[in-house]
C-alpha cells in the first residue's frame, strides 16, 4: 500500500531565476515495489498447479494364481463386483460404484496379459497401472489393482482367494476407495485355459474441488496490471521531480495525475489481495481433500 500525496502540500513553489523548483515531498516509491514483489510472491506461490502435486497412491500386491483346475466355470464382472461390495459391507465398508473407464482398464490388462503372455503388474513393454488408467481416461488421486490367474469354480472361489491373501483383501476393504472396475476372461496362457481376471480400484480426482482456474487467470491479470501501473508511477515520480513548471497549476496537475495513478494501484492491490486469499482458500481445501 502506497500513501497518496495531497496536492495541496505541493502548492508552495520555489521559483529562483525565473525557474519553479518542487519540494522533494513524495509517496516512497520503493515501498510500492516492495509491495508489488510481495503480491507477485504470493500470486506465484498460489499459481503453483494443485492437481500436479496430487501425491497418487498405487497399491499393487503380487498376482495370485489358482490352485484349483476346475474346469467348466463362468465368471462374470458383475459377479466379482457384487461379491467384492458384499464383502466390504460384512467388514463395515461403503460399496464401490462400478466405473466404465475402470471396467475398460481392466479389460485391457487382461487382455494384454493373455496376448504377451504374462502376468504382472507391469508390462513386458514398461506399461504400468498408471498408464492404463491414463489410457482409459481415469484421474485419481489413489488407484488398486488386484490380478488372479486359474480356473477358479466361480465367482465366490474368486473373491474369497483374493480375501485370503492380506494384500487383496486390503485393497478389497480399502475404505478410500470408491470405484471399481473388473474384467474376467478366458484366454491361453502357457498352453492351458484359463480365466484372467482384473479387479481396478480407485478413488478419482473429481472428489476434490479444484481451485477456480477464473481466479488463477484474474490473479495473473492483475498481478500483469500491478506491473504496468509500478511502472508508470516510478515515471511520473521521476518526471515531477525533474520537471520545471511554469506555473501552479500546472504542477498541481501533474501531482493529480500521479495521485491518481497512486489510488489505481492501490485499488487493484487490494481486490488482488482479496481474490490470491480465496483463490488459496481452494488449494488448501483441494490438498487436505487429496490427502485424505
Amino acid at each position: 500500500m502506497i500513501a497518496v500525496v495531497a496536492a495541496g502540500a505541493f502548492f508552495y513553489l520555489y521559483q529562483t531565476g525565473g525557474l519553479w523548483f518542487t519540494p522533494r515531498i513524495f509517496p516512497d516509491v520503493a515501498q510500492l515495489e516492495k509491495d508489488l514483489g510481495a503480491v507477485t510472491e504470493k500470486a506465484q506461490t498460489a499459481l503453483k498447479t494443485a492437481v500436479g502435486q496430487v501425491p497418487q497412491k498405487i497399491s499393487a500386491p503380487a498376482p495370485l494364481r489358482a490352485v484349483n483346475k476346475t474346469t467348466g466355470a463362468a465368471l462374470t464382472n458383475v459377479g466379482v463386483i457384487s461379491l467384492t461390495n458384499l464383502e466390504r459391507a460384512k467388514n463395515g465398508v461403503a460399496p464401490l460404484a462400478e466405473n466404465s473407464r475402470l471396467d475398460s482398464a481392466a479389460f485391457m490388462k487382461a487382455r494384454d496379459m493373455l496376448k504377451y503372455q504374462y502376468f504382472d503388474h507391469v508390462s513386458p513393454s514398461g506399461m504400468t497401472l498408471s498408464d492404463l488408467d491414463r489410457a482409459a481416461g481415469y484421474e485419481y488421486i489413489s488407484v488398486g489393482e488386484n490380478l488372479a490367474m486359474g480356473n477358479f469354480k466361480d465367482n465366490a472361489d474368486l473373491v474369497r482367494a483374493w480375501m485370503d491373501s492380506p494384500g487383496h483383501r486390503a485393497n478389497i476393504l480399502e475404505g478410500h476407495f470408491v470405484e471399481i472396475g473388473v474384467a474376467v476372461i478366458q484366454g491361453i496362457y502357457e498352453g492351458q485355459t484359463v480365466w484372467m481376471a482384473v479387479q481396478e480400484f480407485g478413488r478419482p480426482l473429481s472428489l476434490c474441488a479444484s481451485p477456480d482456474s477464473s481466479l488463477a487467470s484474474q490473479i495473473q491479470a492483475n498481478n500483469a496490471e500491478l506491473e504496468r501501473l509500478s511502472a508508470e508511477i516510478s515515471a511520473k515520480k521521476q518526471e515531477i521531480e525533474n520537471g520545471s513548471y511554469a506555473s501552479r497549476a500546472e504542477y498541481n496537475q501533474a501531482v493529480a495525475e500521479y495521485n491518481a495513478l497512486v489510488n489505481e494501484y492501490n485499488a487493484l492491490h487490494e481486490q488482488n489481495n482479496t481474490i490470491i486469499v480465496g483463490y488459496n482458500k481452494g488449494v488448501d481445501a483441494f490438498n487436505v481433500c487429496v490427502k485424505l
